[in-house]
């Protein structure tokens, strides 16, 4: 896992990624006691995983498809 410098403000981060594992990403970034808040997008329906997800507490989790607009809403970003 690649990991950044400095830490990002926001995190948006897919559990289902193309090249690895979404919880190993956020896992790092709990492990590593970044301040980025994490925002978790998902398609999965597996309650074992959701559950887990929600216990390293994101700063929001919302299920795809994904209502971008409603997204920076409650991460209370300006858009654009």
């Amino acid at each position: 896992i690649v990991m950044l410098d400095r830490s990002p403000d926001i995190v948006l981060l897919d559990l289902m990624l193309p090249d690895g594992d979404g919880m190993q990403v956020f896992q790092a970034i709990r492990t590593r006691k970044l301040a980025a808040r994490v925002a978790v997008v998902t398609a999965t329906i597996d309650h074992a995983q959701l559950r887990k997800v929600q216990s390293m507490r994101p700063e929001l989790m919302m299920q795809k498809p994904l209502d971008f607009l409603s997204l920076l809403h409650q991460l209370r970003v300006p858009a654009a």
